[in-house]
């Protein structure tokens, strides 16, 4: 029975390593980033230490993934059509930190504060 409740521990522990994997290649340019959004976000939304730890977390993450797509040889329209899925999937895991109204802030200034850039490289 230990043995049971040790595997099982020790899977959630590789579990959340694995899914974590993102921030272990994190860059300083994506750390800045994140830390600048967030600080822009939270003079309107007033979050609270939570929610600002979560929310930086997130941006981070999705920093990260936008940075992915432009470093790579897709054309400009398939790099386009892919940040605009991830925004709104960025939006969409912050319902999981903000609340309703924050939520309304957050998605009324999103463009100002984090529009979405495509660098022309088509070849």
């Amino acid at each position: 029975m230990k043995a049971l409740i040790l595997l099982m521990v020790l899977s959630m522990g590789l579990t959340t390593v694995a899914q974590d994997s993102n921030f272990q290649k994190s860059n300083p340019s994506a750390e800045v980033a994140s830390r600048n959004i967030t600080v822009e976000y939270n003079k309107l939304l007033a979050l609270d230490a939570t929610q600002q730890a979560l929310f930086q977390k997130k941006i981070r993450e999705f920093e990260l993934r936008r940075e992915k797509i432009r470093n790579s040889r897709m054309n400009t329209m398939e790099k386009a059509r892919q940040m605009f899925a991830l925004r709104t999937e960025e939006q969409e895991e912050m319902r999981d930190i903000l609340t309703a109204p924050q939520m309304d802030v957050y998605r009324k200034n999103y463009n100002s504060i984090q529009p979405v850039v495509v660098d022309r490289v088509d070849e």
